[in-house]
């Protein structure tokens, strides 16, 4: 998938990163994986703060691909259909939305310090329910 200088820059929201879906044991299983893939030489991991509030990227994700000889796309999906978005001034919107996500994003090294610090606050939570989960007597 990274041949050929491939680069991938994901920009997430801290609070999709707070909200867990499934079970706690999952929740610090993606946090891993997010660190895993890191450090990866072709992915960059950008956290947009809750701080930042209301922010450029708000209305929703895509995906913009740029190519060395072909113009910039914009990828869009929805629950059931897709779009791709190859109009000059709609895509210049979408590099305006990258850009601007850029500037309040934190740093990388200050978005992996979150995600670990996430991770942490997770684990203890799972530990503490596997505590209650086996304390006895039940209440």
């Amino acid at each position: 998938m990274f041949r050929n200088g491939v680069e991938c820059t994901f920009y997430i929201h801290e609070l999709a990163l707070d909200l867990q879906v499934g079970e706690c044991q999952e929740h610090v299983a993606q946090l891993q994986h997010l660190m895993r893939i890191a450090n990866w030489k072709a992915i960059n991991i950008l956290i947009v703060p809750a701080a930042a509030r209301a922010h450029a990227g708000i209305a929703g994700p895509f995906t913009q691909l740029t190519f060395p000889k072909f113009q910039t796309l914009v990828w869009l999906e929805a629950e059931n259909s897709s779009l791709f978005v190859e109009e000059e001034r709609a895509v210049e919107g979408y590099e305006a939305v990258v850009k601007a996500l850029g500037a309040v994003s934190l740093d990388e090294d200050r978005s992996m310090e979150l995600i670990a610090r996430l991770q942490e606050i997770n684990e203890t939570r799972e530990a503490q329910h596997r505590e209650e989960d086996n304390s006895f007597p039940p209440s």
